[in-house]
């Protein structure tokens, strides 16, 4: 669908003035920030649980785990 808004030189929609309350650019920033921390806990886990795998496998390479 496609819609159509007319807007007048100054600015309103409709008759009413529209006025953003925040920067949208900062919500983007906020936003990837977030991702950031994200990602950075993921590759947090990830390297623990690489850790604990090779772990696995060393104990069974020196006979603590029975085949």
């Amino acid at each position: 669908m496609v819609y159509n808004i007319v807007t007048t030189n100054n600015g309103s929609i409709n008759g009413r003035n529209f006025h953003c309350n925040f920067n949208p650019i900062d919500k983007w920033v906020e936003a990837i920030d977030k991702i950031e921390k994200l990602y950075e806990e993921l590759l947090k886990s990830e390297k623990e649980k690489v850790a604990m795998l090779q772990k696995i496998m060393d104990e069974m390479k020196q006979g603590y785990y029975l085949t």
